[in-house]
């Protein structure tokens, strides 16, 4: 069930990713030399995971591939 739900919340921001429609946005509001705010939340999401969630459990070496 754990997975799952991680499997889950990253798949939600991917598909919301898919869904934008990019050709719409403004092209040179990305210039900022910012990430993507679709990057940032599953770079955060996938940070909670590995600190909070992963971090509780002995995973071994996978913990610290990331």
């Amino acid at each position: 069930p754990l997975l799952a739900a991680i499997n889950k919340e990253l798949s939600a921001v991917v598909a919301k990713m898919h869904r934008t429609d990019f050709s719409k946005l403004d092209p040179m509001a990305g210039m900022g030399g910012g990430s993507s705010p679709y990057i940032k939340e599953i770079t955060d999401k996938l940070t909670f995971v590995k600190n909070e969630i992963l971090a509780r459990w002995n995973v071994g070496h996978l913990g610290r591939e990331w």
